[in-house]
């Protein structure tokens, strides 16, 4: 049966991104940490995606069965999976700022606000693990290294939300990057791009596994131990799709 995309305003920008990140996106749908395909996956059978298979930009053609898949994972049950039941991004997104605590106010209502928290979350809770050495490397890695002084009432991690641009692209960059590298090697090895190269199987990558963005993101990915297979799935896709769009609405920018 082929997967079926629900349309989504969340997830429709993903036709307008460069094809190594899709491609990122679906690794991680297809994939388990140690590089085996996952059961529940289908995209790679998928007619959708099959019909591409020589085409150089396979994934980004492939857009919408990958993005299915996806919301099939939103029900976060295996049951819930084959049953082709799937769920637009918003609720998966809600889902799993709820799941990992974040915590939304009224105001941070739409798609852009609430991955913006999230990303923000994380970078301050892997910020408050760091050792003086690492804090330097992560000012150096988001360019915040002059601008942040440590008297300042606002974090480097707000700090750089605030001032927005290629700051805030840096941070989620940074984030996007550490939870590729923090995924497993069999999984890391097939990721694509400038954000792979940089992180996954470098100096950097192997400080983040080893540092505090893996601590964090192992954290947020095995706390909730009920949520099944299904949530392991959604949290970095969720990741990874907030760096994307990011990237895509400040294109035009630089």
């Amino acid at each position: 049966m082929a997967i079926k995309y629900r349309e989504d305003p969340g997830l429709k920008f993903l036709a307008l991104c460069e094809n190594d990140d899709v491609s990122n996106l679906a690794q991680i749908l297809i994939y388990d940490t140690d590089g085996e395909m996952r059961r529940t996956s289908r995209i790679l059978t998928d007619e959708g995606f099959t019909k591409n298979l020589d085409l150089p930009d396979k994934w980004l053609k492939s857009w919408q069965v990958i993005a299915g898949e996806l919301q099939l994972y939103g029900g976060d049950s295996v049951v819930n999976f084959f049953r082709g039941n799937g769920v637009q991004y918003e609720e998966i997104l809600s889902d799993v700022c709820d799941r990992v605590g974040v915590k939304l106010t009224v105001q941070e209502s739409d798609v852009v606000q609430k991955e913006e928290k999230l990303i923000e979350f994380l970078a301050e809770k892997a910020w408050e693990k760091m050792s003086e050495p690492e804090r330097e490397e992560f000012l150096k890695k988001i360019n915040m290294t002059d601008r942040f002084k440590g008297g300042d009432s606002l974090s480097p991690v707000s700090l750089a939300l605030a001032v927005g641009g290629a700051a805030a692209m840096l941070l989620y960059e940074y984030v996007a990057g550490a939870m590729l590298a923090s995924l497993g090697a069999g999984l890391a090895a097939r990721f694509a791009g400038p954000i792979a190269a940089q992180f996954v199987g470098t100096r950097l990558g192997a400080a983040a596994l080893a540092g505090p963005f893996a601590v964090v993101l192992g954290v947020v990915l095995t706390i909730p131990v009920l949520s099944g297979a299904a949530y392991r799935v959604t949290m970095p896709a969720v990741i990874q799709i907030a760096y994307m769009r990011k990237k895509y609405l400040l294109k035009d920018v630089f």
